[in-house]
């Protein structure tokens, strides 16, 4: 329904149906805003109440129960998750401390890239690199 252009898609059905749709996305629920007045409703007014993301059985094993930070729904346990993240994992200092890792990390894949011998596809390579962080050897 959707295909590659799902913004042109979306404001089709925004032209048709109004700003606001409730949309059955596979098996999740989804309401699409598609105008500023009411997304400034939905972000400034109701946030607390769209805030948590449906809940995947993908997440249960890539999130550890779904208690990281990116996928514990938003509540009281998130709110802490996120004070200790931002306080002891993104602190200026911290950050500044993991500066020499990220820099060896960065030299590393651009030199894998450059080694290869056949055509590259950069965005896959860089997915693959942000998703483990610090890759190893025979991910590439």
């Amino acid at each position: 329904m959707l295909g590659q252009n799902t913004h042109r898609a979306l404001a089709q059905l925004a032209q048709k149906y109004g700003p606001i749709m409730s949309l059955r996305l596979g098996q999740v629920p989804t309401i699409v805003v598609s105008s500023a007045q009411a997304a400034k409703l939905f972000l400034k007014q109701h946030d607390a109440v769209f805030a948590n993301r449906p809940r995947l059985l993908a997440w249960d094993h890539i999130g550890y129960g779904a208690k990281d930070v990116a996928f514990t729904p938003h509540g009281e346990y998130w709110r802490r998750m996120r004070k200790m993240c931002t306080l002891h994992l993104l602190s200026v200092p911290k950050v500044a401390e993991f500066e020499g890792l990220r820099r060896a990390e960065i030299e590393w894949a651009v030199r894998r890239l450059a080694e290869a011998r056949d055509a590259v596809d950069v965005g896959e390579r860089m997915g693959k690199f942000f998703f483990f962080l610090t890759p190893k050897e025979g991910l590439y």
